[in-house]
C-alpha cells in the first residue's frame, strides 16, 4: 500500500454524518496518518471515506492499525495508524475547488463564508486548498 501524502482531505466525511454546518472544516482536513480515537469511531468517522492528498491523488481508509494497548488509555495521543488503498484516479485542483464551493453554497450562513469563498477561488495548490 502507497501513502497519501499529508495533509489530506476527506472527500466523504460531508455527505456521511447529517451535518447541517458546513463549517466543520476541522474533521474534513487530516493532517496525518494517525487517528486519535477508538476503532468504533474510526469505522463510524472514517472508514471507506476517499480522500484525495497534496497531488490531487485519491485513496479510500480501508483500516485501523492499532498501537501498544497502554497507548489506548492516555488520551489525546494517537490510537492507531490508517492504512489507506490507491484509487488509482487524481483530483484536480479546479474539481477540489470546485466541491469546496459548491458545499459552501449549502451553507444557511453566507456572510459569514466571503472570506473563506475568496481563499477558495484563489487557491493555486492543493496546500492552499486546505488551508497550510
Amino acid at each position: 500500500m502507497i501513502d497519501p501524502i499529508f495533509p489530506c482531505f476527506d472527500l466523504t466525511f460531508w455527505d456521511s454524518l447529517d451535518i447541517d454546518n458546513c463549517l466543520e472544516i476541522d474533521a474534513v482536513l487530516l493532517g496525518d496518518e494517525q487517528f486519535y480515537s477508538t476503532i468504533e469511531k474510526f469505522k463510524k468517522y472514517l472508514l471507506n471515506h476517499i480522500v484525495v492528498d497534496s497531488n490531487g491523488k485519491k485513496y479510500r481508509a480501508v483500516n485501523l492499525i492499532s498501537y501498544s494497548s497502554w497507548r489506548q488509555i492516555i488520551p489525546f495521543i494517537a490510537k492507531g495508524k490508517v492504512k489507506y488503498e490507491s484509487l488509482e484516479s487524481n483530483l484536480s485542483v479546479d474539481e477540489l475547488r470546485k466541491v469546496l464551493l459548491n458545499k459552501l453554497d449549502e451553507s444557511n450562513n453566507q456572510e459569514e463564508l466571503v472570506e473563506w469563498r475568496t481563499k477558495i477561488i484563489k487557491a493555486k495548490d492543493y496546500q492552499e486548498l486546505f488551508g497550510f
